[in-house]
Order: structure tokens, then sequence, then C-alpha cells
């Protein structure tokens, strides 16, 4: 919801958030989500009073294309491709990470197995609009788990690759390190890479500083159930 700086403090916000609330239950809705400035404390507020509920802050970063190259880490884990019937448990690294009562991966991407498993007909899709995805990971030693996972998604039209990444709490500091730094090294010289990462994720979003992402946006995702 907008409203033009000459009409704002009359009321007319709380009025389009009622009336569109309003709408969702008539039209038999669940729920709605939004997103807000971390920093816009005022609009919070009136969400609130609505019956709104705060889920994650998330902070978008980016990296440039001309941004200083980095030298490779003294040692790396064994990383490699996912193979297509580890999904499941990429989707279980997830469930800890991002779990559906949180929002999920971010912004309108609620988790879903269907993120993990694509069909053929979206392989297809993709590769017919000049998409790719590839998703690098890290096994347990006994193969049994995928504790760190890195998404690199490239568009024939984007601007930039766009990251996702996973890791388990125990190796924060570690394999994201590893897995941003192999993306780096890889793209960060020819194209700008983003990233939407959770702001209580401190360790990750250390690491990020340090390899020349900056802050682009923190925004808070709130949620509202229908009663």
């Amino acid at each position: 919801v907008a409203v033009h700086p000459d009409y704002q403090r009359r009321g007319i916000a709380r009025q389009m958030m009622g009336a569109s609330l309003d709408m969702v239950r008539r039209q038999g809705g669940s729920k709605a989500i939004l997103q807000v400035d971390a920093d816009n404390y005022t609009a919070q507020r009136l969400y609130e009073r609505l019956g709104f509920s705060h889920e994650r802050a998330w902070t978008t970063w980016r990296r440039a294309a001309n941004a200083t190259k980095l030298p490779p880490l003294a040692e790396y884990p064994f990383m490699t491709q996912r193979r297509g019937n580890e999904w499941l448990a990429e989707y279980h690294l997830a469930e800890r990470l991002f779990p559906i009562e949180l929002g999920g991966l971010g912004w309108l991407r609620p988790l879903h197995a269907s993120q993990f498993r694509q069909p053929i007909w979206k392989q297809v899709s993709d590769w017919l609009n000049f998409r790719s995805l590839e998703r690098l990971i890290i096994r347990s030693e006994d193969e049994s788990e995928i504790l760190a996972a890195l998404w690199i998604e490239n568009s024939w039209m984007g601007s930039a690759a766009q990251l996702t990444l996973m890791v388990h709490p125990d190796y924060e500091g570690y394999y994201d390190e590893a897995l941003l730094n192999t993306a780096v090294r890889r793209l960060g010289t020819a194209q700008a890479l983003t990233i939407e990462h959770p702001v209580d994720r401190a360790p990750t979003n250390a690491i990020l500083r340090r390899y020349g992402f900056a802050p682009r946006r923190e925004v808070i995702h709130m949620r509202w159930d229908v009663r």
C-alpha cells in the first residue's frame, strides 16, 4: 500500500488495508503476506495493529561484476553437483533452515518439494528460455546428509546471477565461505551476484561483507492469518 505524501496521516492506508483484508476473507483466503522496509516503523506499527505478525527479516546483497577477485581458500571441503536422487536430503536441510512458518526461502518463495525436484516440463521450459540452475552441495562423510548447498541461477535476460545459500548451523562460517568463494572466483569478475539472506544468519552475512557484497535493502516479511 502506498499513499501520496500530500494525503498521508488521514487514515487512508488503514482503510485500504482493511478493505483488502475483508476481500481476502470474502474470497476464502487463509492469509495475506507483505514486505515492509525494516526502517519504516510507522508502516510496521500499522500492520501490527491490523493483526500482522513478523515472519523474518531479510537482506538483499549485491556484488558488482568489477569487484576485486578473491584468492582461493587454503583448503576446500569436497563439493560437487547435486545428484537428482538427493533432492529429499537437500529439502530436509531447507526445512531446518527455512521452515514454512517463517515464510520459506524468501519473498514469494514458500518452501515446497517442487523447488528441489523439478519436473521434466520445468527443465524443458528453463532450457527453452535460456535459464539455468546449478546446485553445488557439500555432503556429510557418510553421504547420508547434505550439509550445505548453493544454488546459482542464471537467465539470458538477467543482469546478475542469483544465489541461494543453505548451510547447516554447525558448519556456518566454513562451508558457506567455501561455497561463496567458489561462486565469486568462477563468476564474480564476469557478472554481478545477488543473494537474499536472513538477517539472523550473522556468520554468513559477515562473510558476504568480506567478499564484497553490499546490502541493498533490508525488509521484514509479515503475515496475517484469517481468524
